[in-house]
């Protein structure tokens, strides 16, 4: 079983996707990389990222900019509301 990714619709192997407690789920998205994301914020991100044109690219580029080692990039809608007015 496949789930799509929650930014860019790819589809990741169901088994890969953890949840990793204070209630977050880790994607390893082929495509955005590796981030972890709030669980209740599941739903919402992809009605926002239709409604703001860029957003998906501005997370995405932020997933792949966060430094490696340590903890993996982390969304929530304080993250997102973040990107959006980011200039």
């Amino acid at each position: 079983m496949t789930k799509p990714c929650p930014i860019c619709d790819t589809e990741i192997d169901e088994s890969k996707i953890m949840y990793t407690g204070d209630n977050t789920d880790f994607y390893p998205c082929p495509t955005c990389e590796n981030f972890d994301i709030y669980r209740p914020y599941l739903e919402e991100l992809p009605k926002e990222i239709k409604k703001y044109r860029g957003l998906k690219e501005k997370i995405q580029k932020a997933i792949k900019e966060h430094p490696t080692g340590g903890n993996r990039y982390f969304i929530d809608r304080t993250v997102v509301k973040k990107l959006l007015f980011e200039i």
